[in-house]
């Protein structure tokens, strides 16, 4: 039965339709008015499918009716299914970037409407959440971050076998917090 009730989310993934948020393109699940929920991946630097967190998704479209649930690619990230948002996400390295920061304020610009706005980011989509927070905080009335390197100088210094130049774009979001 769970392997069912999976198969049909993987199914519901495959045929739903695709969206694009100015320049950020994912998917768009349910049609509730009272909160939308925009959920960003992680970095997937080992070159795994970003849309491991579709699942999520549609779970959490499932327990909330009244919700609106985007699954956004990051900057520069495609999906197995042909969407790709625009943006630079440099090889999936060092890509927390005041420009992918701004494309990420320009979807949820768009998607703001009068419901409750709920920003969820999962590790490099955590950093790049904060860091986007740090520039307009404004929009979102809720933000929730797993995983997150807020903090690139330490997060550095917690693995010494990276290069020294590991971050030569990527800006730390607790840098940029006033």
């Amino acid at each position: 039965m769970a392997f069912l009730r999976w198969f049909g989310a993987a199914l519901a993934l495959i045929i739903a339709a695709s969206m694009a948020h100015a320049q950020l393109d994912g998917l768009k699940i349910g049609n509730g008015q009272a909160t939308t929920i925009v959920i960003l991946h992680g970095d997937q630097s080992s070159g795994g499918d970003p849309g491991y967190l579709f699942g999520f998704g549609l779970e959490v479209a499932r327990r909330l009716p009244n919700a609106m649930v985007h699954m956004l690619l990051r900057p520069g990230y495609c999906d197995e299914w042909g969407r790709q948002s625009l943006g630079d996400n440099f090889d999936r390295h060092d890509q927390y970037t005041l420009a992918n920061a701004e494309l990420i304020l320009a979807s949820l610009r768009k998607m703001k409407g009068e419901s409750k706005l709920i920003l969820v980011g999962h590790s490099g989509g955590a950093a790049q959440t904060a860091l986007a927070l740090s520039l307009d905080a404004s929009l979102i009335d809720e933000a929730i971050l797993v995983g997150c390197q807020c903090d690139l100088a330490l997060w550095q210094e917690l693995n010494p076998q990276w290069p020294a130049d590991m971050f030569t774009r990527s800006v730390s979001a607790l840098a940029t917090f006033v």
